[in-house]
């Protein structure tokens, strides 16, 4: 890649007037940026990465930092660069994101956010505008390099290189790992890392495993007995298992004893419960008997006390008989001789009620209609305002409806622009595709002209060969007539016919005709596409009634036509719902002048009813005082309301007279029970004390058997015994589910630990070769060298840099030095040294280390590390031509002689050596240098911004 032309806007230091650099005045050479401290010479190079990778060399993506402070709040920050690649001519422009003042139509200014673009012209003149990223990615394919590869192999700034030179392995590893890409070995060496600490965690989990169930067999015992728990389950794991085996034997016949006692314990204590129950039987049914004859007495006693006491009630119960009955007969006799009286004074009452539902209704019809005519007026006034109110409506309705018509007229327009913006979009795609299509067939053109052309020319060689297959020394060559043939031409085997030659020139020019109608295509496509974006631009403009910018993209134009389409389609919206509103007014005033003259009809109708209502009601009044006389008269004389409550309390009295007769009877009754149930309790006595004394003979006599069975006379003694078998027995049931359970408990204890056994010996043969090879690969093996396997691959390249680097030290320090690293049995006894450098002086044949060089050596040695290190890097970047360089200060430090050596060394880097030659720029401010070099690019400070220019 060689650069063409620069331009820098409002970038960095350069704040004034759109600063080009023309490079063709350096194409080929040696040239030299110069200028006062902070003027802006490592801004060029700042400029040139940020137009390709969108960053500084610093690695600084800031757009406020990127954007100039001398720059006019108005002006545009951007980078434009052209480049040539393999005789191919490419222009990138980007601008970072800042924020800029526009002014308005109005003369105020307001601030705008400018967000981040770049984009790419190729070589056949077609533009890629698209996403960031994906422009980004293009760029870095085409020339070859990721931002790092192309810093390090672009610039050579005297302060990192350097560090790099003087840098410890580590930084050099972090290093290397991005250029190298090297980050692999270390993957690989974390990846056997993580592999080692699971299986060795594996392990300690097995450890804990095995000690808990060690403990849950109660054999945890056993590891006191060593150092440490790897070594008792190495060692003795066989023999833990065989003491459990011999434990659970000792548990089942432990078991088996204690159920042969218990059986002989329980026969001997049911014999035993069978006598004592039996004794007790008789007990609780003894005393069953005599608290039931206790019981009988007291309920005896009790019935005598019922039997007094309901005597007394019988002859209460009588007097009230022979006093009541009669003056209850005389009342029910008065209450039939009444009676008749109560139908004259109901008739009446029915009079007086309907007398006055009538008037009641007939009020309440008189307020109805007094209330409806009140409402209807007031519907009537309100009707009269609102028709005030509207009178203008017809004409509202004729205007919306014009505004309507507006409306629809104007978003026609809009919708046709918007079809015509989707139109625009498919264009844009088929000139992308067109363009696409270009490239391809550009491609396959140049791939056939190169197969037909490599073709001929081995035909060509082909007639050359037979031709010199004939020719003998002593006779002249019939083409240059030499009778001397030194060099004759071989022929190859691999030589093509000439048909063959033919098909491929007639499939070039098929190719290179495609390729014709590809581009004829594509710049078809191109004037549609541009053709439909102008009419859209000018439709648009016409129909906003502003100047679209051209730079909109195509999405953004096609967003502005939809938010015009929505806008215009609300705008008519709106005012067909104002047309809607206005129709639906006129309608409703002329339903209003219907209903008030409905309502003026209604009302005169009402009040002839009122009228009429009001006559019958001053009637009414008079019948119902009448009808209330009438009921007063017939009332007097009568206690009850009713014929109806006189019966219900006539039959109230005969109930009464009946229920004095059956408490009488009730109680002559009750009386006459309790007599025959009090000489029934008194024999049912009797034989209560006939079954006692029977169940105290029988209880005596098996006292008598159970002391004979115990060997004493002791009464209550059985039950001790009983209860001393029960305690054995529960004894023995414990000692039984002990063994049960810890026999449970350790032949599973010892089934898991036989299993963890087995899995602990399988992590172990998993565990060593992993555990060697994680050694080595990290460098930690006990004894060898401490180089991990990062370090020996970066070994490799630093060899390479090492020598494209020594075979220019050794001719700037005159054949007296040259850079060499650690050996290995050096560079890691006791820490990775193994990309440390020393210099080893061919003057004294021996080596020391590299900060032992003075300041001019240490910026010779860093330079030609420098450009070793881009050979190395653009050579393993594979078929990448970056024919440009810069060099960041550092001269200032060597003598006249190493300074016109390290200038000569670089003139002859710009050479061509089988490719096209470099073009290096030096950046300083050494005054020795400007009679060196013949092309001097000046950058001068001003205190609007700097400014730059080639000498004259």
């Amino acid at each position: 890649m060689k650069p063409l032309k620069l331009v820098v806007s409002a970038f960095g230091s350069y704040g004034g007037q759109e600063q080009e650099i023309d490079f063709s005045r350096a194409l080929e050479g040696v040239f030299l940026i110069s200028g006062d401290t902070g003027a802006g010479k490592t801004t060029v190079f700042d400029a040139i990465t940020f137009a390709l990778y969108g960053m500084t060399s610093g690695g600084e993506r800031s757009g406020n930092m990127m954007r100039s402070q001398y720059a006019d709040p108005t002006k545009e920050t951007y980078v434009q660069f052209t480049f040539d690649y393999d005789g191919q001519v490419y222009t990138v422009r980007r601008n970072p994101q800042y924020r800029i003042e526009k002014i308005k139509k109005s003369g105020e200014t307001k601030l705008q956010d400018i967000k981040e673009k770049v984009w790419i012209e190729y070589p056949d003149g077609t533009r890629n505008e698209g996403r960031l990223k994906e422009v980004n990615q293009e760029i870095a394919e085409i020339i070859g390099l990721d931002f790092h590869q192309f810093t390090q192999i672009a610039m050579i700034a005297q302060g990192d290189f350097m560090k790099l030179l003087r840098a410890k392995t580590e930084e050099k590893k972090k290093i290397f790992s991005k250029l190298f890409h090297t980050e692999i070995c270390f993957v690989l060496e974390e990846r056997l890392k993580h592999v080692k600490n699971s299986l060795e965690k594996e392990l300690e989990a097995n450890g804990t495993l095995c000690r808990q169930q060690l403990w849950q067999a109660g054999a945890d015992d056993c590891l006191q007995q060593s150092q440490s728990l790897a070594s008792v389950l190495s060692l003795r794991g066989e023999e833990i298992l065989s003491m459990l085996d011999e434990q659970i034997l000792t548990l089942k016949e432990n078991e088996k004893e204690s159920r042969r006692q218990s059986e002989t314990v329980l026969k001997e204590k049911n014999a035993l419960q069978h006598l004592g129950d039996e004794l007790e039987r008789l007990q609780k049914q003894m005393q069953r008997a005599k608290e039931l004859a206790e019981q009988t007495n007291i309920e005896a006693e009790k019935t005598r006390e019922k039997l007094m006491q309901a005597k007394a009630e019988t002859v209460q119960a009588e007097k009230a008989k022979v006093g009541e009955q009669e003056d209850i007969r005389e009342n029910i006799a008065s209450l039939k001789n009444t009676l008749p009286k109560y139908k004259e004074c109901d008739e009446w009452k029915l009079k007086v009620a309907l007398t006055g539902q009538k008037e009641q209704e007939l009020r309440e019809q008189e307020q109805m209609l007094s209330d409806e005519v009140k409402k209807l007026s007031l519907q009537i006034q309100k009707l009269q305002e609102e028709i005030s109110e509207n009178k203008d409506c017809e004409a509202d309705y004729i205007s919306a409806q014009s505004v309507r018509e507006k409306q629809e007229e104007v978003f026609k327009r809009a919708e046709n622009i918007k079809k015509d913006g989707e139109s625009l979009l498919q264009k844009a795609e088929a000139f992308a595709a067109a363009k696409d299509r270009t490239i391809r067939a550009k491609e396959e053109n140049e791939k056939t002209r190169m197969q037909a052309d490599r073709a001929h020319d081995l035909l060509l060689l082909g007639y050359a060969g037979i031709l010199a297959e004939q020719l003998t020394d002593g006779e002249a060559c019939p083409v240059c007539g030499s009778t001397s043939h030194p060099k004759k031409t071989v022929l190859s085997g691999d030589i093509p016919s000439r048909e063959e030659v033919e098909k491929l020139r007639k499939k070039a020019a098929d190719a290179e005709k495609k390729f014709r109608q590809a581009s004829e295509d594509s710049m078809q496509a191109k004037l549609a596409y541009e053709t439909a974006r102008t009419y859209i631009l000018q439709q648009l403009a016409d129909l906003a009634g502003d100047i679209i910018s051209e730079q909109r993209k195509d999405d953004e134009l096609v967003l502005d036509i939809s938010d015009q389409y929505v806008k215009y389609q609300k705008s008519l919206m709106v005012a067909k719902e104002r047309e809607e509103r206005a129709a639906h007014i006129v309608a409703m005033q002329k339903r209003r002048m219907a209903d008030l003259e409905t309502g003026d009809a209604k009302i005169r109708e009402m009040t002839a009813v009122l009228d009429e209502k009001r006559i019958l009601l001053a009637e009414t009044e008079k019948e119902s005082a009448v009808a209330k006389a009438g009921y007063e008269n017939a009332k007097a004389g009568l206690f009850y309301a009713s014929e109806k409550e006189a019966v219900r309390k006539q039959k109230e009295l005969q109930k009464r007279l009946e229920e004095i007769e059956k408490t009488y009877a009730d109680a002559l009754e009750r009386e006459q029970k309790l007599v025959a149930f009090k000489a029934q309790l008194e024999g049912g006595i009797g034989e209560q004390k006939s079954v006692l004394k029977t169940l105290e003979k029988e209880y005596e006599k098996q006292k008598k058997k159970a002391q004979k069975v115990l060997g004493c006379e002791q009464e209550g003694l059985w039950k001790e015994r009983i209860s001393e078998m029960k305690e054995e027995e529960k004894r023995l049931e414990k000692i039984i589910r002990e063994c049960v359970t810890e026999v449970t408990t350790k032949q599973a204890a010892r089934k898991t630990l036989g299993g963890l056994l087995s899995e602990r010996e399988e992590l172990y043969r998993k565990l060593e070769p992993v555990e060697h090879l994680y050694g080595t690969i990290s460098g930690r093996q006990a004894g060898k060298t401490k180089l991990d396997f990062e370090t020996y691959v970066q070994r490799r390249y630093l060899e390479q840099i090492l020598y494209e680097a020594n075979q220019r030290f050794l001719e700037m320090s005159g054949g007296q030095f040259v850079l060499k690293m650690k050996e290995t049995g050096e560079a890691g006894q006791k820490s990775n040294e193994g990309l440390d450098l020393m210099v080893y002086s061919t003057v004294t044949r021996s080596s020391r280390d590299i900060a032992t060089l003075s300041g001019g050596e240490s910026f010779m040695a860093a330079l030609c590390l420098a450009l070793g290190l881009a050979d190395v890097v653009q050579r393993a970047a594979g078929s990448v031509h970056l024919d440009m360089m810069f060099v960041d200060e550092g001269f200032g430090s060597l003598d006249e002689h190493a300074r016109q050596q390290a200038v000569q060394m670089l003139t002859e880097l710009t050479g061509d050596h089988g490719r096209s030659g470099r073009m290096i720029g030096i950046i300083s401010h050494v005054a020795e240098l400007k009679q060196q070099i013949g092309n001097i690019l000046y950058v001068k400070k001003s205190e609007s911004g700097s400014t730059i220019r080639w000498k004259d």
